[in-house]
């Protein structure tokens, strides 16, 4: 959940945004004050809560603008959004100079108050580990857990580094089945428990192979919808953990998944060498664009792909893009390690592929966005006032 403080002057001001939050699902107010204190009372206050936004009445703005300039200054990680009684003025640049990030009013609806509260969080609060990556199937057994943990584990095990894989797949992930672990995904537990993780019950949530943590999914049980604001959180989290993040996405994207895309420094579509996969690859890069995902970190991987069977230029004609990597058609040890609920042998082609894979995405160049990328929330409203 969001957490967020109202600030107002009278007690009919926030009401109606109050209202919104609360429909919203994915907010929860920890501080309300009105009328708005005394400042040392005030920062006493706000100190001992740990906040995302302030929502802050804005009406009589010139005896308020030096309030939100400090308290922007002493809470530099939350966002301040500002409450208008009605319409927002056209122009917000005296409101940006003092710290505020966002307006919202009476007259919001439902998919401006999201929008503006996503846009605010992730300008005060980025994501910043650049080393997170997403493997999403052009369609369902198309080996993507199975490309995306083998990667992961080489990261983790072969390079050195700490890795953790989230398996977010909830209705359909095979991790915790191929491994055997289906007493230990505890995916729904954390997701509905993301604003208040802390380091000490989060090793109880994984499974680790050497170096590899797994964060894994449960299909028997799937938990209920998680939010953009779930993941964001566990990834927020999870970022001074670790060093490599990748997560195991399902084939079709929503608003919670498009928030681990969204954050990655590089989003893998897994097809095959057949006309099905490579079509449907397609599709999966036209979608990943529709949620703003930029062109130039959507990559293509191609499995269990067999010399002379299909044309290198006739595939990435197809996917609409270049090939990133291919990995060889190893089925009798992919198989064998799934019936023996264990990764892909170290001499295998295929573990030797993936290995040189993981060594690739160090070389990827991490290009941040200017500013917060809305995607499927920026299709739900404009952002208010702009």
């Amino acid at each position: 959940m969001i957490r967020f403080a109202m600030l107002v002057s009278s007690r009919t001001a926030g009401v109606e945004v109050a209202r919104l939050a609360q429909q919203s699902g994915l907010c929860e107010c920890v501080y309300s004050a009105c009328p708005i204190p005394q400042l040392s009372e005030l920062f006493g206050a706000l100190a001992k809560i740990n906040l995302d936004v302030i929502l802050f009445d804005v009406e009589d703005w010139q005896y308020k603008v030096d309030i939100v300039a400090r308290l922007s200054q002493a809470q530099p990680q939350t966002a301040i959004v500002g409450l208008c009684r009605e319409d927002i003025p056209k122009d917000q640049t005296p409101f940006e100079r003092a710290g505020i990030v966002g307006l919202l009013s009476e007259l919001s609806s439902p998919a401006d108050f999201e929008a503006v509260i996503y846009s605010a969080v992730h300008l005060r609060r980025r994501v910043t580990n650049a080393n997170t990556f997403a493997f999403l199937p052009a369609k369902a057994g198309s080996g993507c857990s199975t490309v995306a943990v083998n990667t992961a584990a080489a990261l983790a095990n072969r390079l050195d580094h700490p890795t953790l894989l989230i398996e977010t797949d909830r209705r359909s992930g095979i991790l915790s089945i191929n491994l055997n672990a289906e007493d230990r995904a505890y995916l729904s537990e954390v997701l509905s428990q993301s604003s208040d993780l802390t380091g000490m019950v989060w090793k109880r949530y994984l499974v680790s192979i050497g170096k590899l943590d797994l964060l894994l999914s449960n299909p028997s049980k799937p938990g209920p919808l998680p939010s953009w604001v779930n993941y964001y959180q566990l990834l927020l989290f999870t970022q001074t953990l670790y060093r490599y993040v990748v997560a195991d996405l399902p084939e079709v994207i929503n608003p919670a998944t498009a928030e681990v895309a969204r954050c990655a420094r590089g989003v893998f579509i897994v097809c095959e060498p057949e006309l099905a996969s490579l079509k449907l690859a397609a599709l999966r890069r036209t979608e990943l664009a529709a949620c703003d995902i930029p062109a130039e970190k959507i990559r293509v991987i191609v499995n269990r792909w067999e010399r002379g069977r299909v044309k290198e230029g006739d595939v990435e004609a197809a996917v609409g893009g270049p090939i990133f990597a291919m990995l060889p058609n190893d089925y009798r040890e992919v198989k064998d390690s799934a019936l023996e609920s264990r990764l892909a042998s170290r001499e295998s082609n295929f573990a030797k592929a993936c290995l040189s894979l993981a060594r690739s995405l160090g070389s990827i160049e991490d290009k941040p966005t200017d500013g917060p990328i809305l995607g499927i929330l920026g299709r739900l409203g404009k952002l208010v006032g702009s």
